[in-house]
């Protein structure tokens, strides 16, 4: 992943920015080496508006490098972050013995890719207006990059807070929108580079080339798109499916130099290579 046109901003988006691999891993959310940004949300509680909530999250900022569809465990980022419930709320909650939060369906967008975050959130704590502050931690969930492209990265435009006491759940949950999520600039994400080893074999009178692709070995999915084998002025191709084309040759195709070029997909980048037929013996 190239992050030169990515703000310092970016790393608001909490777990999007767990695009690294293993150099997030054992990183916290320090005040040297963290972002954070607040974003507010209208929320309302059984349908009724119960004021603005004000989410805050920190994370690492770190030089990430990732490619197209690779995947990554859960737990790879820690988050840290807070959330401020307005003073008409704050009674209420506090009467009923709520000592704590969850927002389950946390989720920073990568363009279209939802990366989940769970958030647990303690004790709240009282400000001087009147509201109170409750501080949480999350971390992500399985998730795997889209295919290559500039994505714009979001913080989450809606999420539900369920307040917790000691007794279990609270009954009425909080759901919070925002009708502009933090715009947090723009990632590129590219291709994985693609190897090609063709190997030939003879089937009948003709000669059969089969073309295995391979990606980045971290990616979820094998390589897609068209491999495409020429030898002097004629042409076959095929599609590629799990990672492999299987190209079938004419007799005419002995002894000459077959060259097989890949086409690409959204996640590995095009390539080339030959291979030389050699004549059957007699």
């Amino acid at each position: 992943m190239n992050l030169r046109r990515l703000t310092a901003r970016t790393a608001v988006a909490g777990v999007a920015t767990a695009v690294a691999a293993g150099a997030l891993v054992g990183i916290s959310a320090t005040a040297a080496n963290a972002v954070e940004n607040t974003t507010t949300y209208a929320c309302t509680a059984a349908g009724s508006p119960v004021g603005d909530f004000a989410l805050k999250v920190s994370t690492p900022v770190v030089p990430p490098t990732a490619t197209a569809g690779q995947s990554f465990p859960p737990g790879l980022l820690s988050l840290d972050a807070t959330v401020t419930i307005p003073a008409t709320l704050a009674p209420t909650l506090g009467g009923a013995g709520v000592n704590g939060g969850r927002v389950d369906d946390y989720a920073a967008m990568l363009g279209t890719t939802a990366i989940k975050a769970p958030l647990k959130f303690g004790a709240p704590a009282p400000n001087p207006d009147g509201s109170v502050t409750m501080t949480g931690t999350g971390a992500n969930e399985a998730f795997t990059l889209p295919a290559s492209g500039t994505y714009k990265v979001q913080l989450p435009s809606s999420f539900v807070f369920t307040p917790t006491t000691a007794a279990g759940d609270f009954p009425v949950t909080v759901a919070c929108t925002s009708a502009a999520p933090g715009d947090l600039g723009s990632i590129e994400i590219t291709k994985a580079p693609s190897t090609l080893k063709a190997k030939v074999k003879k089937a009948g009178k003709k000669y059969q080339v089969t073309v295995k692709v391979k990606g980045d070995e971290n990616q979820a999915e094998l390589p897609t798109g068209k491999v495409t084998a020429k030898y002097g002025k004629k042409k076959v191709t095929k599609k590629v499916a799990n990672g492999k084309a299987v190209i079938k040759l004419p007799k005419a195709a002995a002894g000459k130099k077959v060259k097989i070029s890949y086409s690409g997909d959204g996640y590995v980048a095009k390539s080339k290579t030959s291979v030389k037929i050699k004549k059957a013996k007699k």
